[in-house]
C-alpha cells in the first residue's frame, strides 16, 4: 500500500474541496496536497473523494514525476478503479506523446473493464465516458438550487462573488472538459497523422 503522509502539516482532515478552491484562486499547488500526497491512498472511498475533489482544477494541474508515479501505483493495484484518475491525467496539462506512452504501458497490465474502456479509448482517439460527469452535475444541482433560493435581485446585482456574472459561470462550464459526457485526449494534428 502507498505510504501515506500524516505529518503534523498534512492537513489530511483539512477538507479537499477548499483545498481545490484556493488553487483555483491562487495557482499554488501547495493547497492540493493534501488530494496529490494522498493520490494513491488505500482506501478506495477516500481515494475516490481526493480524485473528485480535484475533477474542476485538473485542467489546470500538471502531473509531474511523484504524482506520475502515485498513478502508476493506482494502476498496478488490481483493486483499484483508477478510471477517475485515468480521466484527470488525461484532461491535465502535459505532453500528448508522453500520455500515449503511459497509457500504452499501462495498457499491457492487469487493467478492470473501466479502466481497460478508458484506456484503450484514450489511445485510439476515441470518446469515453467521463466518470466525473454525475458528481459534478450532483454538485452543481446543490449550488443552483441554493443560489436559486435566494431572493430575487436586480439584473445588475446578479453577480457572483468576486465579481463573477452569472452567465461567465455557465460559459466556463461548458468550456470545461469534465462537464461533458465523453472525454477525448487530446492530440496534436502531427500525433494524429503519425497514427494514421
Amino acid at each position: 500500500m502507498e505510504q501515506q503522509f500524516d505529518g503534523p502539516d498534512s492537513g489530511y482532515v483539512k477538507h479537499p474541496l477548499i483545498g481545490s478552491t484556493l488553487f483555483a484562486l491562487t495557482d499554488d499547488r501547495y493547497w492540493l496536497r493534501i488530494q496529490l500526497d494522498n493520490f494513491a491512498d488505500g482506501g478506495s472511498q477516500v481515494r475516490n473523494f481526493f480524485h473528485n475533489s480535484l475533477a474542476l482544477v485538473a485542467p489546470r494541474i500538471t502531473f509531474d514525476s511523484e504524482l506520475l508515479r502515485r498513478l502508476d501505483f493506482g494502476m498496478k493495484a488490481v483493486y483499484f478503479y483508477m478510471d477517475v484518475a485515468l480521466t484527470l491525467y488525461t484532461v491535465a496539462q502535459g505532453d500528448t506523446e508522453e500520455k500515449l506512452v503511459n497509457l500504452r504501458r499501462w495498457q499491457k497490465g492487469f487493467l478492470n473493464g473501466r479502466e481497460k474502456a478508458a484506456v484503450d479509448g484514450f489511445i485510439e482517439g476515441l470518446p469515453v465516458r467521463n466518470p466525473l460527469l454525475f458528481w459534478l452535475t450532483e454538485k452543481l444541482a446543490y449550488v443552483a438550487l441554493r443560489i436559486g433560493c435566494l431572493p430575487t435581485a436586480p439584473a445588475e446585482d446578479a453577480v457572483l462573488p468576486l465579481g463573477i456574472e452569472l452567465s461567465a459561470v455557465w460559459t466556463r462550464m461548458k468550456e470545461h472538459p469534465l462537464f461533458s459526457p465523453c472525454i477525448e485526449l487530446k492530440r496534436d494534428q502531427v500525433v494524429k497523422n503519425a497514427e494514421e
